[in-house]
């Protein structure tokens, strides 16, 4: 590990750069884990003092997200060592168990089973473990859960949490706001706040009490709320993309609403004002052209774009089409792989309002274990808070899979 304990460590640059561009090599988070992973996409692994990075490793090979137990680990890089945090049983694997620092110590996680997106009978619910987000101080080994069950947001702002609870279970549903450090818990709003906003074709005879809202990340000063919302009615089966899976912004006050319209694929956002995400039509994703989403679209074709909310409207394209996204805190540089089961699953790093990749930075063969389930394992890039370090996670020889990280400094330097 002397080798990341180096390559995350300060770095200069110096010389002229080579004529011929870099391709970064790939390295194991931990090289004597069975397998790993970290989260969700576009969240750092990373401390915000930079001192640590958290991961998932799982004591056997994982076949599905039941049944297994993940053990949330972190690499201690100043002292270059390992410390085992605390056990997840029937952790998760499609995005780890979704870790987030909430500060320097205390890590927040999704503690065990998901219950599935489109359910609507929770009898079941009661007498489980599902759904649960827990907090573990990485010092004192202590540990609480929520009383709300959901699913954790993508990022921990100011000390603060975001849980959307998809199921009306002991009484919870809609977004919620936690705040860690006095386990205040604070209701937002739930989806009926949207109904009116939604387009009369999309909303028909699909009752609010049957939406879901999830995947809520916070704007970087975390004063507002971006968010999937699945439009449906009771017993549909929703798997994301169509007019039905749409995006909501809201204030975390629980005011001004806002109804984006279609999804761009694994939106996040850009500054506190404008959002960015995949959008294109049949040939190059599964978003189609609507009312909402594609103002000043129509010409700009396939891509990762940015939107204005108010009013809504495309006003850049910032490189090529992707899925899930990662992108460098000065926004000059983002990761992604390509489409879902094509022949080869390639993760491409990209910089911005340049269409073609700057270098395929890993490129393997396992779509089937990638995309698949019964325990699909999504590459899930992010960066580093300086922006230099590209963290990922990889199947490796179609069963297996690992967290790495890639060294982007000597890209950084040269442009």
């Amino acid at each position: 590990m002397t080798l990341l304990l180096t390559a995350l460590s300060t770095f200069n640059c110096f010389g002229q750069p080579e004529k011929d561009k870099i391709v970064p090599k790939a390295n194991l988070i931990d090289s004597g884990a069975i397998c790993s992973t970290f989260g969700y996409y576009n969240s750092t692994p990373e401390s915000p003092n930079g001192r640590y990075i958290v991961f998932t490793k799982y004591k056997e090979v994982p076949v599905q997200n039941q049944s297994v137990v993940g053990i949330i680990t972190i690499f201690d890089i100043k002292n270059n060592i390992y410390k085992e945090i605390t056990e997840v049983k029937n952790a998760n694997i499609h995005d780890g168990v979704m870790t987030l620092w909430v500060d320097n110590e205390i890590i927040a996680f999704q503690d065990g089973e998901l219950t599935p997106i489109n359910l609507d009978e929770y009898d079941y619910l009661n007498n489980g473990w599902y759904d649960r987000v827990s907090f573990v101080n990485i010092r004192t080994g202590k540990k609480w859960t929520s009383n709300i069950p959901g699913r954790i947001g993508h990022e921990s702002i100011n000390g603060k949490v975001l849980i959307a609870a998809m199921h009306p279970l002991n009484g919870f549903w809609g977004l919620y706001e936690v705040n860690v450090k006095n386990h205040e818990e604070r209701f937002i709003c739930d989806p009926s706040i949207f109904e009116s906003l939604v387009e009369k074709n999309v909303s028909k005879e699909r009752n609010s009490i049957y939406w879901k809202l999830l995947h809520a990340t916070y704007s970087p000063n975390g004063k507002r709320v971006a968010m999937r919302l699945d439009v449906r009615k009771k017993g549909e089966m929703l798997n994301g993309g169509g007019s039905q899976t749409t995006t909501v912004i809201i204030d975390t006050v629980g005011s001004n609403p806002i109804y984006f319209g279609e999804q761009p694929l694994h939106f996040s956002w850009f500054d506190n004002k404008t959002i960015i995400g995949f959008c294109g039509d049949k040939e190059n994703g599964p978003l189609r052209k609507g009312e909402y989403q594609m103002k000043g679209f129509e010409n700009k074709g396939g891509g990762l774009c940015r939107f204005e909310l108010n009013p809504i409207e495309c006003i850049e394209k910032l490189s090529a089409f992707g899925n899930h996204l990662g992108i460098s805190p000065n926004k000059m540089w983002y990761a992604s792989e390509n489409w879902y089961q094509e022949d080869s699953v390639e993760l491409r790093l990209y910089k911005k309002y340049i269409y073609s990749p700057y270098s395929i930075v890993t490129k393997n063969f396992y779509g089937k274990r990638t995309w698949n389930k019964p325990g699909p394992v999504h590459i899930n890039p992010s960066f580093s808070r300086d922006g230099k370090t590209l963290f990922f996670t990889e199947v490796t020889d179609g069963v297996r899979f690992q967290a790495k990280w890639i060294d982007l400094k000597p890209i950084i330097c040269r442009h």
